[in-house]
C-alpha cells in the first residue's frame, strides 16, 4: 500500500504539473512584448545605424527574431512571447556584443536593454586564434570540480584511471577508491546511484569509460541536501552532455597492449523543442594479477610457516547504453525521459599454490588450487524527471523518479589437490551465485530565491532498496555427480527503506556567505537468512545538520569553513552471515547485527587566487563513533577467520595543499599534497590505541610542445600507511596492516587535426612499472607479508572524431547554480 500510494502521488504530481504547464502555455500565447535599446560606438559615442540585433531562445539557442537600429541607434523588436532569451548585437567592423539573462514575463512584458556600446575590431596583420579554456580545477562553497577533458593520461581508460590522477583520491590494487585516506564513500553518476547497487563500486567504475566523463565533483562535507551515506564524502561523476543544436556527436576508438580495446559513440540531436541524446560504449581487455605471501605463526608455542603464490588471468568485457529525450514544453517546463543499460562480465582463471611447514622447515602440507569462473552483470535504469522554472530568476521545482534493476550471475569451479603428511586428497567444488537488486528513488526539490543574495531550498527523498543474494555450494566426490552442500548454502534477503526531508538556507551579509542545512531521516531495515529462517531488524531515526561559511578577505583571498554529520550504513555484503570458503586458509563472513557508524566532519580552507595562479590550503578533521572494523583471529587449525564489528572509535585529521601555477605560456603545473593522521581506539576489554601518519602527493604537468602537440606527465606517490584490524573471538586480538609506499608515473601526447575535429592520442600508464602493492599484517600470534603486482604498465593509441552535421550554434548557458558558489 505504501508503494502504491507513492506511485499514485507521483502520477498526480506529474499530471498536475503538465496540466499547469499547458495552462501557462495557453496564457503565454495570448501575450507578447517587445525588446528595445540603443546601439552606440564605444569610442565616439555616435549612434550606429543599421546595426543588427538578434534574439535567441535560452532553452535551445534557436533564433527567434531580430531587428535593425535606425539612424539614432534605436531598435525595437515586437511580438516577443514570455520566456527566457539572450541577444546578440553586431555591425560590420565591430565586435559582437552578447546580452544574457533577458526575461520577458507577464509582469514585465517590455524589456529595455538601454544603451549598448560596441567595440571596434582591432586589425591584425597575422590572424591569431584565442581559445577560452576551462581550468582543470574549480571550487565553490561546497565542492571541488575537476574537468576530466584536461586529463590526457586518462583517455582510453576507465573511471578508475581518472580517479587515481585527481587530488585527494587514491585507488588501490582492487580498485577500491579512497578520499583523503577514507574508503567509505558515496559514488554517484550524475547525482544518482543508479546502476551501482548490484555491482561493487570498483566493478562499476572499471566499466565506465573515461571518454564519457565530463567532470568529477569532490564533496568532502556535503550539505543536508545530499544523501548522508558515506563517511568520507561524495564523489559525483558527471557524464558528458551536448548543448549544441542540430545533429552532432563524437566517436572514439582506443587500443592498448595485451589486447585492451574500447570505443564509444556519443550522438545528440536538438530541434523544435526536443533534445534526443544517446551514448554507447564498449570495452574488452585482459588483466593479470600475481600475488605472493609469507606467514609466520606461533600456535601452541609451535612455529609454523605458510607460503602462498597466486597467479590470475581474466578477460573483462562490458558495454553500456544511455539514451533519452528532453521535451521542452515551453521556456519554463521540461520533461526528461532516459534509459540506461550496462552489461559487464568476463572469464577468469588462476592457480593458488600453498605450502605449510614447521620450524624445522619440514613441509607437512602443500596444495594446488585451480579456479575458473565466469561472471555476468546486467543493470537497467529508468528515469523520469520534470523541471519547472519561473519568471523569477533561480526559482525552480524539480521532481524525479528512478527505478533500477541490477543482476549478477557468477559460476566458479575449484579443483584443489592437497598433500598432508604424505597423504593425498583431491577436492572439486562448484559455486553458483545469483544476486539481484531492485531500487526505487523518488525525490523532489524546490528552490525559492528571497533576494539577490539569499535563497531557501527544501525537498524530500525516498529510497527503497532490495538486494537478494543466492549462493549454492556443490561438492563432487565422484565424476559427473554434484552434491549440494546444504551447510554452505546461503540465501540472504535485505530490504532498506530511507525517507528524508531537508531544508537549506543560503544568504550573504557583506563579504560573508553562509549555508545552513538540516536533514531528518527515518530508516527501516529488514534482513532474513532464508536457510535458517532467522530475521534481523534495525529501524532508526537520525538528524544530519550542515554548515558552510565563506568569507572574502578581498578579490584574491577567501576563507571557507564547513561542518556536516554523516552516516555509514552497513552494506548487505557486510551484514550477510554467509561464510566465504574461496581460500580455505583465510575465510570471511558478515555480521547481521552491525549498527550504522556516524561521523562528524569539519574543514577549514584558505584560497589565494592571483591571475591564473591559485593556491588552496585546507585543514580537516573527522570523528567516527561505533566504527565498523574488520576483525580477525588465527585459530589453532591455522585458518584465519575475518568478520566485522562495531568495536571502535576513530579520529582522523590532516592538511591538504593544491597549487595551480602556469610556469610559462606553454607549461602549466598542478600540484597536490595531502597529509593525514589516523587515531584508532579499540573499545574492547583491552583498549588499544593506534596512530598512523601518511601522506600522498601528485604532480601534473601540462605542456604545449611544437606543432601544438599537448603533453601531460603525472607523478603519483603514496607514503607507507597503516590500516587497523581489530581482534575478534575468544580474546582481544589486535593487528595492524601496513601498506608499503606506492609510486608511479603516467605520460600522454595529443595532437589535433582538421580544426580540432580529429584528435590522436598516445599514452603510457605506469611508465616505470612501479605500481606494486606490498603489505605486512602483524597480529598477536602471526605476521604476514604480501606482495602484489598487476597489469599496470600499458601503452594505448586512441583516435576521436567530432561529428557536426547540422546547423550548430554556440549556446549561451545560464548558470542556474550561481548561488551555490556563495
Amino acid at each position: 500500500m505504501k508503494k502504491m500510494f507513492l506511485v499514485y502521488l507521483l502520477i498526480l504530481l506529474f499530471s498536475s504539473a503538465i496540466m499547469y504547464a499547458q495552462g501557462n502555455k495557453n496564457n503565454y500565447n495570448s501575450l507578447s512584448g517587445k525588446i528595445t535599446g540603443f546601439l552606440f560606438d564605444e569610442q565616439s559615442q555616435n549612434p550606429i545605424e543599421y546595426g543588427n540585433v538578434a534574439v535567441f531562445s535560452l532553452i535551445d539557442s534557436s533564433l527567434i527574431t531580430g531587428g535593425i537600429s535606425n539612424k539614432t541607434g534605436y531598435f525595437e523588436i515586437d511580438n516577443i512571447k514570455p520566456g527566457k532569451y539572450f541577444c546578440k548585437a553586431s555591425f560590420m567592423g565591430y565586435e559582437t556584443y552578447s546580452i544574457k539573462d533577458i526575461m520577458v514575463t507577464p509582469k514585465s512584458i517590455d524589456v529595455d536593454l538601454g544603451k549598448i556600446s560596441l567595440k571596434t575590431k582591432s586589425i591584425n596583420l597575422k590572424e591569431v586564434e584565442v581559445k577560452a579554456e576551462k581550468e582543470m580545477y574549480s571550487y565553490n562553497i561546497e565542492k571541488k570540480v575537476i574537468n576530466v577533458d584536461k586529463m590526457l593520461t586518462s583517455v582510453g581508460g576507465s573511471a578508475l584511471d581518472v580517479l587515481q590522477n585527481i587530488p585527494s583520491v587514491n585507488v588501490d590494487a582492487d580498485g577500491t577508491v579512497s578520499l583523503r585516506g577514507n574508503t567509505n564513500l558515496t559514488i554517484l553518476i550524475d547525482g544518482k546511484p543508479n546502476g551501482m547497487a548490484a555491482l561493487s563500486p570498483e566493478d562499476a567504475l572499471a566499466q565506465l569509460p573515461a571518454s564519457s566523463i565530463e567532470s568529477i565533483e569532490l564533496v568532502t562535507n556535503p550539505s543536508a541536501r545530499y544523501d548522508p551515506e558515506g563517511t568520507g564524502g561524495i564523489i559525483n561523476i558527471i557524464l558528458k552532455k551536448n548543448a549544441e543544436t542540430g545533429f552532432n556527436g563524437m566517436i572514439s576508438l582506443n587500443a592498448g597492449t595485451r589486447d585492451k580495446y574500447n570505443g564509444s559513440l556519443n550522438l545528440n540531436y536538438k530541434v523544435n523543442g526536443f533534445n534526443f541524446f544517446g551514448t554507447f560504449d564498449g570495452r574488452s581487455g585482459w588483466n593479470t594479477d600475481v600475488n605472493s605471501s609469507h606467514r609466520i605463526s606461533n600456535i601452541d608455542n609451535s612455529i609454523n610457516y605458510l607460503d602462498q603464490n597466486q597467479y590470475n588471468s581474466s578477460l573483462r568485457q562490458g558495454s553500456s547504453l544511455n539514451t533519452g529525450v528532453d521535451i521542452f514544453l515551453n521556456n519554463f517546463n521540461t520533461i526528461t525521459l532516459s534509459y540506461q543499460y550496462r552489461s559487464h562480465g568476463g572469464n577468469s582463471s588462476g592457480n593458488l599454490f600453498s605450502n605449510q611447514y614447521d620450524d624445522n622447515l619440514f613441509s607437512y602440507s602443500n596444495s594446488i588450487r585451480n579456479a575458473i569462473s565466469t561472471r555476468e552483470m546486467r543493470s537497467s535504469g529508468y528515469n523520469l524527471g520534470y523541471k519547472k522554472t519561473f519568471d523569477e530568476k533561480y526559482r525552480e521545482l524539480t521532481l524525479d523518479i528512478s527505478y533500477s534493476d541490477d543482476k549478477m550471475d557468477n559460476t566458479s569451479l575449484f579443483n584443489q589437490s592437497s598433500s598432508v603428511w604424505g597423504g593425498y586428497l583431491n577436492k572439486i567444488n562448484k559455486t553458483i551465485s545469483n544476486n539481484e537488486n531492485k531500487e526505487w528513488e523518488i525525490a523532489g526539490n524546490y528552490v525559492h530565491p528571497i533576494n539577490q543574495d539569499s535563497k531557501f531550498e527544501a525537498g524530500f527523498e525516498s529510497q527503497l532498496e532490495n538486494p537478494i543474494m543466492h549462493f549454492d555450494y556443490f561438492n563432487n566426490p565422484s565424476d559427473n555427480i554434484w552434491i549440494e552442500d546444504l551447510a554452505k548454502k546461503n540465501y540472504f534477503d535485505y530490504k532498506l527503506q530511507t525517507h528524508a526531508v531537508y531544508a537549506t538556507y543560503i544568504n550573504k551579509i557583506y563579504d560573508l556567505s553562509f549555508q545552513l542545512g538540516l536533514r531528518a531521516e527515518r530508516a527501516f531495515t529488514d534482513s532474513k537468512s532464508e536457510i535458517t529462517g532467522v530475521s534481523y531488524k534495525n529501524d532508526y531515526f537520525s538528524l544530519y545538520p550542515s554548515l558552510h561559511l565563506s568569507y572574502e578577505l578581498n578579490k584574491e583571498q577567501e576563507l571557507q569553513f564547513s561542518y556536516s554529520r554523516r552516516v555509514d550504513r552497513p552494506s548487505h555484503r557486510t551484514l550477510n552471515p554467509y561464510v566465504d570458503y574461496t581460500d580455505s586458509l583465510n575465510i570471511s563472513y558478515g555480521n547481521p547485527y552491525l549498527k550504522p557508524q556516524y561521523i562528524n566532519s569539519v574543514e577549514l580552507s584558505y584560497g589565494l587566487y592571483i591571475g591564473k595562479s591559485s593556491m588552496t590550503a585546507s585543514v580537516f578533521g573527522k570523528q567516527t563513533d561505533d566504527v565498523i572494523s574488520s576483525v580477525s583471529i588465527l585459530g589453532s587449525d591455522g585458518v584465519t577467520r575475518t568478520t566485522y564489528e562495531n568495536i571502535a572509535k576513530s579520529l582522523s585529521y590532516g592538511m591538504e595543499f593544491i597549487l595551480m601555477q602556469p610556469l610559462s605560456s606553454w607549461w602549466r603545473m598542478n600540484a597536490n599534497l595531502s597529509v593525514y593522521k589516523y587515531k584508532f581506539e579499540n573499545k574492547g576489554s583491552d583498549i588499544s590505541t593506534y596512530n598512523n601518519y601518511s601522506w600522498t602527493a601528485k604532480l601534473n604537468n601540462n605542456v604545449t610542445m611544437w606543432w601544438d602537440v599537448q603533453l601531460q606527465f603525472i607523478i603519483n606517490y603514496s607514503s607507507p600507511s597503516v590500516s587497523v584490524r581489530s581482534g575478534w573471538g575468544g580474546g582481544s586480538v589486535s593487528s595492524q596492516s601496513k601498506m608499503d609506499a606506492i609510486y608511479f608515473a603516467d605520460l600522454a601526447l595529443k595532437k589535433d587535426f582538421l580544426n580540432g575535429n580529429l584528435s590522436v592520442l598516445f599514452r603510457i600508464s605506469d611508465i616505470f612499472n612501479t605500481r606494486n602493492f606490498n603489505s605486512t599484517i602483524t597480529g598477536t600470534n602471526f605476521i604476514t607479508t604480501s606482495a602484489r603486482s598487476m597489469d599496470s604498465r600499458s601503452l594505448y593509441l586512441g583516435v576521436s572524431y567530432r561529428l557536426n552535421m547540422g546547423k550548430v550554434k554556440e549556446r549561451e548557458k545560464e548558470n542556474m547554480n550561481e548561488m551555490d558558489d556563495f
